[in-house]
């Protein structure tokens, strides 16, 4: 069962702007078409704590759905560690590339920490990357490790630290969620997120102890 305060929708995410959380939602309802022009690549970068990969299990669902009228979409969830990073890896995702998902949709494959590939193997990714009904959707704490060819092939998905402001609603929605009747002034709330430092569980942990305070 699903914690309250769990998201349960790329739309419960908290962003970092509101450019980023237009960008999501162009393309997970496909306004803004994807894969297409040599882009099949979801790139979400951003310190530990933000949410990447909560949003890379959250959007292939939607996206298919939007697409192609289903929401059970082919998923591949792979970390890339530094045993798990190198050639034996790479064709493993080209079989996993080469296979049609069911149905007709996407295959999706979805890579967590994706700056721990070794240069070399970095590098082969483009051509992987060449299978267009291929979605990657691919997380990195560190964007600046990430290989030019890799960045081009994706849209980069900034899931920075946002202002303390930007959670007062999902907040909000989460205290409710938890039984609380009682409201608490933005200031109070702002001050308790933002000594969080963006990591959305400690915001949530957070959330847990103030609600019976509010009941």
């Amino acid at each position: 069962m699903a914690y309250v305060n769990s998201p349960m929708s790329y739309k419960d995410i908290v962003y970092a702007n509101a450019a980023t959380a237009k960008l999501v939602d162009d393309i997970v309802t496909n306004k803004l078409p994807f894969p297409a022009h040599g882009k099949n690549g979801l790139l979400i970068y951003g310190p530990n704590g933000t949410g990447k990969s909560t949003l890379a299990t959250l959007l292939p669902a939607p996206m298919d759905f939007a697409r192609f009228g289903t929401d059970c979409p082919s998923v591949t969830h792979e970390e890339v560690t530094t045993g798990n990073n190198g050639p034996g890896l790479i064709q493993h995702l080209v079989a996993l590339a080469e296979t049609l998902a069911l149905g007709g949709g996407h295959q999706y494959i979805l890579l967590d920490e994706i700056d721990s590939l070794g240069e070399a193997s970095m590098r082969s990714m483009k051509a992987v990357m060449r299978y267009q009904h291929a979605v990657f959707i691919m997380t990195t704490n560190n964007i600046g490790a990430i290989e030019s060819g890799l960045k081009s092939r994706s849209h980069l998905i900034d899931m920075t630290t946002p202002p303390a402001t930007a959670w007062l609603e999902r907040c909000r929605q989460v205290l409710a969620g938890l039984g609380a009747t009682r409201q608490v002034s933005d200031d109070h709330l702002t001050a308790i997120i933002a000594a969080c430092n963006g990591d959305a569980r400690e915001i949530m942990t957070e959330m847990e102890l103030l609600a019976p305070l509010l009941r």
